[in-house]
C-alpha cells in the first residue's frame, strides 16, 4: 500500500480484490509447473483515484482453458464477471471518476495482471450513490 493511502479515509467496495487474489493463487501459486511462483498486490493512488494491481506468474490470460484448478468441481470462475457487474453497477450510481478494470498477460507472456481504478469514495459519497 502507498505511503500516501490512508486506508480509514475512502471506502473500498468489497469483494473486489479477494477474486482476483484467488485468481492468482489458483493459477499461479498452486500450478503444479509453477517452481517460483509469485504474487503481488499493489496498491497506490494515482491523482484522485485509487489503482489496485494484482499480478502473478501463472500460464497468463491467453492459456486459461489450460489452467490447472484445485478443485475439479470447479468449472468456472465467476469472480471475473461478478467484478465486471459491480463496477457497471458503482459506475451508474456514482458521477465522479468512473471506476474501471481490466486485464491483461505480462509483457513476457508469463503471467497475468488485473488492474482495478476506483475514484477515492467516502462513505457520505457512496451512501449518496446508493
Amino acid at each position: 500500500v502507498g505511503a500516501d493511502i490512508d486506508l480509514n479515509s475512502f471506502y473500498l467496495p468489497p469483494m473486489l480484490i479477494q477474486p482476483l487474489v484467488e485468481n492468482a493463487i489458483l493459477h499461479a501459486v498452486l500450478h503444479p509447473d509453477n517452481e517460483q511462483p509469485f504474487l503481488k498486490v499493489i496498491m497506490e493512488k494515482v491523482l484522485d483515484q485509487i489503482k489496485i494491481t494484482v499480478e502473478d506468474n501463472g500460464p497468463g490470460i491467453t492459456n486459461a482453458e489450460k489452467v490447472y484448478s484445485i478443485s475439479p468441481l470447479k468449472e468456472k470462475s465467476l469472480g471475473i464477471q461478478f467484478i465486471e457487474d459491480r463496477i457497471k453497477m458503482l459506475n451508474q450510481n456514482y458521477n465522479k471518476p468512473q471506476a474501471s478494470f481490466y486485464l491483461q498477460n505480462r509483457e513476457n507472456g508469463k503471467g497475468a495482471i488485473a488492474v482495478l481504478i476506483l475514484p477515492v469514495w467516502t462513505g457520505v459519497e457512496m451512501k449518496e450513490a446508493m
